[in-house]
Order: C-alpha cells, then structure tokens, then sequence
C-alpha cells in the first residue's frame, strides 16, 4: 500500500476550515455561526477518517459473465484509515490586518484494515506556513519536509490552497431549531476529465448547555462533469453528523461526520456498483 497525498490533502483542508461559534444569551440561546481564527492562538487538532468501500461487479451477457468468472456478482470490501496529529499556530495580526499562520502535521499514519502502518506509510514532520487573511482566509506559501520528495510538496501546496480557496462557509446568527446552508464547489481531475461535485451542507443548532453548542450536520452532493457526463457513470451522495462547539473559544471540540457516495457504470457489458463510506472523526483543543 501507498500513501496517496490528493485524498489526504483535502482532508487536512477540512480539517483547518471547520466552523466556529458563540453564544450570546442562555435565556434565549443563539451562536453566531462563523468562521475565523483568533490571534496569537494555538489549534491542537486530530483527526481519524475511516474510508470503507464495497465494489460488485456484475455481467449483463454470458460473455461479460465468463469473463469476469467467479468474480461475477461478488463483492469485495475494503477499509483504510488515515490518523493525522498537527496544529494550526496564528500569530500576530499585523498592520495589514493579516497574521502569519504555521500548519504544522506532526503525523500521518495510514493503514489498510487492522494492520500496522508500515514506515512507508507514515508521514511526519510537515511543515506549512502562510497567511491568516483579513477576510478570513488561510492562504499557503511554502510546505518543508524531509519526509515528502519536492513534487509531493508541491502537489500539496496546490491542491490545499485550491481547496481552501472553493471552501466559502456561511456566517449567520443561529437560534434553536435554526439552520444555514454551506454550499462548497470542489474540482477533482479524473483522467482527462474534471469531475465538480457540488455540496450543500446544512448545519442545524440543537441546544446549547453552557459554553457548548450542539449541531446536527446533513450532506448533500451532486456530481457533474466537465463537457457533459462521463459514459455510463452515475454518481450521487449525501450524509449525516454532529458537531459540539465550545462557544467560549470560538471553535468546535468534537466533529463527526460521515459521507456515503454511490457510483455506478455500464462499461463493456459490465455493470459496476461502487459504494464508498467515509467516516471522519476530530477534535480539538484551542490555547492562547
């Protein structure tokens, strides 16, 4: 097994653009449901996303029956997880009203199933640093590491600011029963293609019990592709989680999340059902 840096750069992109909150009065409970950093703060984050998907492929001719054999209608499960430890450093706010910012992962560990990462697999020791914009931005400029080649760091300085750069999060004042929508684009190249998936995140304010706010989350995501659909491919997906705030820091404890997405494709007589869960679980602890 390899580890792959695309999937876990987006990963560590969510991961820094997680919501934020803060209450206002317990007598009629209401956050203000927003994004932003603090000055001068530390963010302690870890994050565990578990990836399990179940591939069955299945002919439609005798002839796509024989040649998939006794691989016909079976199928096959696979699981990974992805363990990241790293912290997120905002400084000072300069004149300009930005402040220097520090990414630092101080670990990455993927395994497939129970086994133990192997060293090939681990990750340590990187290094990101950039800019905390006035408009509440995190803007990269530079990733070091000893233990990425020069291309993967390139590849992952691209693709973190690409993402961060379509991740727009809704600001809004939230009272109990209340609900706003996240709506984020992401452009993943597949071969020659460009596959867009479109997704609409609901957040929903629960209850607040002191300086912790609860909200539940659901996902919905559309599929689409550059110059039309991709030949016999169909996508859809969607989920459900939970966020719990601490409302005194501005920033979530606990996030979990969880995302199903179903393809399916007609190729050469073989119709392929893919379904792909993706399971993420944080926390975080904030000092200043």
């Amino acid at each position: 097994m390899t580890m792959t840096y695309r999937p876990m750069c987006i990963i560590m992109a969510l991961a820094a653009m997680v919501s934020t909150s803060n209450i206002y009065a317990q007598s009629s409970p209401s956050i203000d449901f927003s994004v932003r950093y603090t000055p001068e703060t530390t963010y302690a984050m870890s994050n565990v996303t578990i990836n399990t998907m179940s591939m069955t492929s299945t002919g439609t001719t005798s002839e796509a029956k024989k040649r998939l054999g006794a691989n016909n209608g079976k199928t096959v499960t696979t699981t990974s997880t992805k363990e990241m430890t790293g912290k997120i450093i905002i400084g000072k706010r300069g004149s300009d009203q930005q402040c220097p910012l520090e990414f630092n992962i101080e670990k990455i560990a993927a395994r497939q199933g129970a086994t133990t990462p192997s060293a090939a697999n681990i990750l340590q020791d990187i290094r990101m640093t950039g800019k905390y914009t006035a408009n509440d931005k995190i803007v990269l400029d530079s990733v070091m590491s000893t233990s990425l080649p020069a291309n993967a760091r390139t590849m992952m300085l691209n693709m973190m600011n690409t993402v961060l750069a379509q991740v727009q999060v809704p600001g809004k004042t939230l009272s109990i029963g209340d609900s706003v929508v996240q709506n984020n684009t992401l452009n993943m190249p597949i071969g020659a293609t460009t596959m867009t998936v479109a997704m609409q995140i609901s957040y929903t304010l629960r209850r607040v019990e002191g300086k912790l706010a609860y909200l539940d989350i659901h996902t919905n995501a559309k599929f689409s592709y550059e110059g039309g659909a991709v030949d016999g491919l169909k996508a859809t997906g969607g989920g459900n989680g939970k966020m719990v705030y601490n409302v005194d820091t501005h920033y979530p404890e606990n996030a979990d999340n969880e995302l199903n997405i179903g393809i399916d494709r007609m190729q050469d007589k073989v119709k392929t059902h893919l379904k792909v869960t993706v399971h993420s679980l944080q926390k975080v602890t904030v000092t200043h």
